[in-house]
């Protein structure tokens, strides 16, 4: 399979922790919402060690009301969108080869378990929108990483079959999900998880920097 990795004719990206480096508006957009509610906040730590969970599961963990969960779910969402794109940034050198697929038409997709409204505005707000053919994010009824099922969906938006994507992400989520969808997976190690989660996960190759990614990937 680690072969595939050369062979792949689209990519798939995962949002926070590889192609995004959105910890700290998660937390803060995070806290925000539980403090509202009187719920106990997260440490960075905490958080940290969460995020690539479904967001219901990541709250559920300071919250045991089921109510209370969904109704912050959704404060999570409209607040997220106002402003948490303000203090995102994308990993160093990682805009550049998005772009330079673009330009080579490769065609990309993101596959993220982000709120699907959220992650479009996301991508609109930091002007990146136009470069994925696919944006697959959680949707409220399709299953999430490490579920295959969002990687084929966007398989089937971008009319490939899963042997034609790799999955590049930073978590076993990713991983997982590339494995059960049939696909490539490279993971990154500037993101959540350390290099011995991400091969025990079925990752083809590793990398640490936007340079070796590019190299993999042309």
């Amino acid at each position: 399979m680690r072969a595939a990795v050369a062979t792949v004719r689209a990519v798939l990206w995962d949002l926070d922790g590889t192609l995004l480096d959105s910890r700290l508006s998660i937390r803060e957009t995070m806290n925000t919402v539980l403090a509202e509610r009187g719920q106990p906040t997260f440490t960075k730590a905490e958080l940290d060690a969460l995020i690539g969970h479904p967001l219901r599961d990541i709250l559920a963990t300071k919250c045991s009301d089921a109510a209370v969960v969904e109704a912050m779910t959704h404060r999570y969402r409209a607040a997220y969108n106002e402003s948490g794109w303000v203090t995102v940034r994308l990993y160093p050198g990682l805009e550049g080869l998005v772009r330079e697929l673009r330009g080579l038409r490769v065609p990309q997709g993101i596959v993220t378990s982000k709120g699907q409204a959220e992650t479009e505005t996301l991508l609109s707000d930091l002007g990146l929108r136009e470069l994925f053919d696919a944006v697959v994010g959680d949707d409220d009824v399709r299953p999430l990483k490490p579920d295959p099922a969002p990687i084929h969906e966007a398989c089937r938006l971008m009319g490939l079959a899963p042997g034609d994507v790799v999955m590049i992400g930073d978590t076993l989520f990713d991983m997982k999900a590339a494995k059960a969808a049939g696909s490539a997976a490279i993971g990154v190690l500037w993101g959540m998880q350390d290099a011995a989660t991400l091969t025990q996960a079925g990752a083809d190759r590793l990398v640490g920097d936007a340079a070796r990614l590019r190299r993999l990937l042309l």
